[in-house]
């Protein structure tokens, strides 16, 4: 019967040695063999990582054109184009103007940036809102109020845009909206499925600016539970809409994170990671001790990822 050979089996036996030489011999290869297989294990097996994603433009997505069609309809913004003379792609640029305009501008705190949209400065109902301190449904009110009122005619042209983004503002604010056209990243998705069964060994949080109404009808959809939500425990995501704080405020890191999930040590030993679209946010991280990778794309996230070891 041919024998089978193991994988790390000496090279050669001398069969001129003694015979406690000979034993020697082979301990000394068995334990090498021993040793290399524990290293090639080590090697294979990454160190347990704590992953914080931000939400919105690195798990989920709003699919704002054809949300906009949906919601608006193409007449309309075909009409708005052609007998307007003005581009629709504009009419949140200009929502922002209205709130800003009714509710004042966000104002910058010692130590840390405003909060952002892109390179916007979200309006401070808009924070608000993100912080649980106002409702959508209150928001949407009072804004319409004050668009009848005539209170928004020096930035609002004409009964069209008035109607427009009085639409604007309800697609913005309410929350079934949200939970009905918010959709998962499909790459960024994909590589969270396999960070959860192949490395289950590392933890998955969510650190998002999000107010709960909204963010609750996002979880109970069923397309976010099956394809994103099935993967993170419910205890590990954190939302500014039950904290009361915003990101950049160094506060959702320090308190919200660290202190609350105990996370002090995994900090020092460089094992927590936090991954947002927004260069404010990755900052402030950085500053609480946090490694910050800037989401981009999924294939680039992806390279962070097996850089830092985690995949």
């Amino acid at each position: 019967m041919k024998q089978h050979t193991p994988p790390f089996s000496p090279p050669f036996s001398p069969p001129y040695l003694p015979l406690f030489l000979k034993k020697l011999f082979k301990n000394y290869w068995r334990s090498l063999s021993l040793a290399c297989l524990l290293i090639v294990g080590c090697a294979q097996q990454s160190e347990a990582a704590i992953l914080v994603f931000d939400f919105g433009g690195v798990l989920g997505k709003m699919p704002q054109t054809s949300m906009a069609i949906k919601e608006l309809g193409l007449g309309r913004l075909l009409t708005y184009t052609l007998f307007g003379l003005k581009n629709p792609a504009h009419l949140k640029e200009l929502m922002f103007k209205v709130l800003v305009d009714l509710y004042g501008e966000q104002q910058e705190d010692a130590g840390y940036p405003c909060a952002c949209d892109g390179n916007t400065k979200l309006p401070a109902v808009l924070c608000d809102w993100l912080a649980g301190r106002v409702l959508g449904s209150e928001i949407i009110e009072q804004t319409n109020q004050c668009i009848d009122k005539g209170e928004c005619d020096h930035l609002l042209s004409s009964r069209q845009e008035k109607r427009l983004i009085k639409e604007i503002v309800r697609i913005a604010f309410d929350p079934e909206i949200h939970g009905k056209y918010m959709r998962p990243l499909k790459e960024t998705a994909a590589l969270i499925k396999e960070i959860a069964i192949e490395h289950p060994e590392h933890t998955l949080m969510i650190l998002s600016n999000y107010d709960l109404p909204g963010f609750q009808a996002i979880y109970n959809n069923p397309l976010m539970q099956k394809e994103l939500f099935c993967y993170f425990k419910p205890h590990n995501i954190i939302i500014s809409g039950t904290t009361g704080l915003l990101k950049p405020d160094p506060c959702i890191f320090t308190q919200e994170l660290i202190q609350d999930y105990s996370l002090e040590d995994a900090i020092k030993r460089h094992e927590v990671f936090f991954i947002d679209d927004q260069k404010e946010n990755i900052a402030v991280a950085e500053q609480c001790g946090i490694q910050g990778i800037l989401f981009t794309t999924c294939a680039a996230l992806r390279g962070k990822c097996n850089t830092f070891g985690i995949i």
